[in-house]
Formats: C-alpha cells, structure tokens, sequence
C-alpha cells in the first residue's frame, strides 16, 4: 500500500473516531445537564425528485404557505408501546390525530435520547423507509388532488444522506430538540414512469407544487409562489443547513 493510502486511510479513521467521540459527548451532555427536562425529536424521511437540477416541493398539510420536499414522519408499531413507555416518549399534539396517530414525533426525558437513538438505529418496531415515503406519497398526493396517481407497491428508494441536528436549544421555546432526517431518491424506473414523472410534469402547473433550484432553496423562497420553502429543505442539496429552522406548528 502506497505511503499515501495509509495516511488517508490514517486520517479517514481518525476522523470516524473523532466524529463518534463527538457524538457519545451529546448524548452525554443530556444525561448530565437537566437530565428530566423535556427534549423533543422527530425521526423523519425526506424524497428527493429532481430532474435538470431543479427539485420538486409539495405544500405543506399544516402550513399552507410554505412547501418542503414529499416526506414525513416515521410511524412506530404497537409493538414498540413497551418500550417508548419505558423512556417515557410522549406524542407530539398537533392537534390533527387522524394524520399524526403513532408518529415518531414528540418528548421525552433528556436523559433518555440516547436509548431512543439506539432503538431507532435497530429498525425494529417501526415503518422502514419505503413503507414510510410511499404512505406520505400517496397521503400528500391525494391532499393536492392527485389521488387519481397510483402509488405502485414496487417503489424503491436509494439513501442519499443522514442529517442529524442536535440536540439543541429552540429559540423561543422552553425545551431542547434533537432531530434525525434521512433523504432518500426513487431509483425504480417503472415506478418513475408511473409516479415520478407524472409529478414533474404537474409540478409545471399545480399551484400546490413548486419546482425550485438549488438558489431558491438556500434564500428560502419558491420563486413561481412566492412561498416559504422549508428549513429541511436545504439537505435535498447537502449535509448542511442554511436557515434556522422553522417555528414549530400553532396548535389550533
């Protein structure tokens, strides 16, 4: 092996460690500092459709005025009740129960997140991704009139990235937030054809839809609308978010 390859490999490994070691030190702090106050979290998946490098965003269910990538929230199985009772997770109220019934969206103990993580990592007990984005796809599409797009069974989806923000202090609020957002792209053509494509087109015209570029993602404003565009927007182009995050959600 050239001297070359072991030094990167040298500093790809060293850099793995340092990020691990970075990563136990969170979760530690949250054990450490106010370790019973609330901390909120959300584990979600996002859908990249993208084509010429302009992307397309759906109107947001709960915010009318601003738009964000096809996507949403893990939902848990019954079968994880035992456990999110036992690190005392408490479901998010939005106030919509018939659209947010078992998300992966709500509270706990901050001493508690790292355990949750750890769950969360294994799979187990909750919607895997494709089950996830295809429920939010055919959810999202009937809402803007387009239930009439069949959402095949054989979608599937490649990974893009893994964001993680957090945990951190929410400006103008009381509690901490930790949040995990995974980006994924179709990379089923048929699906595409039959899904995919259709939505590229509408997206020309639907006032429900925009269609942006990267420099409308980063300034936060869907030229064509005029409409906010979603914070967690930005990771459709990278690791790295641009904007503070949006304010939570009025409870009606």
């Amino acid at each position: 092996m050239p001297w070359e390859r072991v030094v990167e490999h040298g500093v790809i490994t060293a850099g793995i460690h340092m990020a691990a070691k970075a990563r136990k030190l969170r979760f530690l702090k949250c054990k450490l500092i106010q370790p019973a106050a609330d901390i909120r979290v959300s584990f979600a998946a996002l859908l990249r459709i993208c084509e010429g490098g302009r992307y397309v965003l759906v109107q947001n269910r709960h915010r009318p005025d601003t738009c964000g990538p096809f996507g949403g929230v893990y939902k848990y199985h019954l079968s994880a009740q035992r456990f999110l009772d036992k690190v005392e997770f408490k479901p998010e109220d939005l106030g919509k129960p018939e659209d947010t019934k078992n998300d992966l969206r709500g509270f706990l103990p901050r001493r508690n997140l790292l355990a949750l993580r750890n769950w969360y990592d294994k799979g187990e007990d909750r919607e895997s991704p494709t089950t996830c984005l295809s429920r939010e796809l055919e959810e999202e599409l009937t809402e803007i009139g387009m239930a009439n797009v069949r959402v095949p069974n054989s979608l599937s989806f490649r990974k893009v990235r893994v964001v993680e923000e957090g945990p951190e202090s929410v400006p103008g609020e009381l509690y901490s937030q930790y949040r995990i957002l995974e980006v994924y792209e179709p990379v089923n053509r048929d699906s595409k054809r039959t899904v995919f494509e259709e939505i590229l087109a509408k997206a020309q015209t639907d006032s429900h839809l925009s269609f942006v570029g990267d420099e409308e993602i980063r300034r936060g404003r869907a030229k064509k609308d005029d409409r906010y565009i979603g914070h967690q927007t930005a990771y459709l182009l990278g690791s790295k978010r641009t904007r503070r995050e949006d304010p939570p959600a009025v409870r009606p």
